[in-house]
């Protein structure tokens, strides 16, 4: 099984249901994603930016 390091990607999450946003954001860091942002909507995600 291949390992790979994730460490260096940065993932901006947007999903409006906040149980699966959260759910999807336990999962990126459990795969040890290097940052994990969420927005709730559009509007959110692009002020983030």
């Amino acid at each position: 099984m291949a390992v790979y390091d994730l460490e260096r990607f940065h993932i901006l999450l947007v999903e409006d249901n906040g149980y699966i946003r959260n759910v999807l954001e336990d999962l990126l860091r459990q795969f040890r994603v290097g940052r994990v942002a969420t927005a709730a909507n559009g509007q959110e995600a692009i002020e983030y930016l």
